[in-house]
């Protein structure tokens, strides 16, 4: 089992060429899919909790237990909601809300998307976009 704890690692950071717009939109949407993920697998094998619980703490900027729907939920829908706020030339802030189904309701719920970009010049003409793409509560 610890195994596929370490096979299940990923991380929080994109790397991307030639960015387009709706890129930050799908890579976010990824990137919230695997967070969830985790936390599915945290609930299913807690006996790799502390593993598990480092892993997420690559995708929060905050602590994001209040998401834990308790057990069978599902995450649909997920999709960028109002505009996104330049904060600087690095840094883009937008919410994405997406649909919770749990085993007694279904509701919205949204999150925070903060996504952090730097330019890394492999060679003069190529520039490789990284993205670190964090969540947090409101």
């Amino acid at each position: 089992m610890k195994a596929e704890s370490a096979n299940m690692e990923v991380s929080a950071d994109a790397v991307e060429s030639n960015v387009n717009p709706n890129s930050l939109v799908s890579i976010s949407t990824q990137k919230l899919n695997e967070y969830f993920e985790l936390v599915k697998l945290k609930q299913q094998h807690p006996e790799f909790e502390s593993d598990i619980n480092e892993q997420l703490l690559s995708f929060t900027t905050d602590s994001l237990s209040v998401l834990n729907y308790g057990s069978d939920f599902t995450i649909s829908n997920i999709q960028q909601t109002g505009n996104r706020k330049i904060i600087s030339d690095s840094v883009e802030v937008f919410t994405l809300k997406y649909t919770v189904t749990t085993d007694s309701k279904i509701f919205q719920d949204s999150v925070l998307t903060r996504i952090t970009s730097r330019a890394d010049y492999l060679d003069p003409e190529e520039a490789v976009t990284i993205k670190k793409v964090r969540f947090s509560k409101f």
